[in-house]
């Protein structure tokens, strides 16, 4: 069900996690206007080898993003010490809110570069030149959750009897075999069949009409 294209893929802004060159140094460590910190924060605490990091979600962030999000804090779980790295939630005046990944860039001589640092280019650099999914199966995953949800909110509008989680998934899986167009994904939020689909797809899972009394 996983579908990427060129629409989804997602900004990854701060172009110092794309190389370790001198003139992207001095940007690493600069905070954008008017941001501040708390005096505990990492960064604050260890201005030469922290910086704030590339924002990795933002407050109406599309399911790629959040699959890429989610994906990318499993894998530092498992692969680097928390005591590399954090997550900074900060107020954004166009979205919201964003939430950055703050990381150790730089060994305690402020020059060379750590491994997490080396990993995480290497992380946004594939999502960005070659594959902007992390892991389809993930995606794919929140995607189909979307999907139900969606279909549980429109089929509680036409059927009077209790909307189950079985019946969500039979009536994806009729419109899958019968109106296959209704589960595109077309916003980057999931697949959103119309009501009337969603009826038409529970009188086929039921072998009855619903009537009028019923929508």
């Amino acid at each position: 069900m996983s579908t990427t294209t060129e629409r989804d893929t997602p900004a990854w802004p701060e172009p110092y996690l794309l190389a370790a060159r001198e003139d992207l140094r001095a940007k690493s460590r600069k905070l954008p206007d008017d941001f501040g910190l708390s005096p505990d924060h990492p960064v604050s605490l260890n201005s030469d080898t922290w910086v704030l990091g590339p924002a990795v979600l933002a407050r109406g962030a599309s399911l790629l993003d959040e699959s890429n999000y989610s994906v990318l804090l499993r894998e530092l779980n498992s692969r680097h010490g928390r005591d590399q790295w954090c997550l900074t939630r900060a107020s954004h005046f166009a979205c919201g809110w964003v939430e950055h990944l703050s990381f150790k860039m730089y060994h305690e001589d402020g020059i060379n570069t750590t491994p997490l640092y080396e990993w995480l280019r290497d992380w946004f650099l594939a999502l960005s030149e070659h594959y902007p999914c992390a892991d389809d199966a993930h995606y794919s995953g929140m995607q189909y959750t979307a999907a139900l949800d969606h279909i549980k909110c429109q089929a509680d509008m036409v059927y009077v009897e209790e909307v189950t989680d079985t019946l969500c998934r039979q009536v994806f899986n009729w419109l899958w075999d019968h109106e296959q167009t209704e589960l595109e994904d077309r916003d980057g939020y999931g697949a959103r069949p119309s009501r009337d689909a969603v009826k038409r797809a529970l009188e086929g899972v039921l072998g009855r009409s619903l009537g009028c009394d019923e929508s």
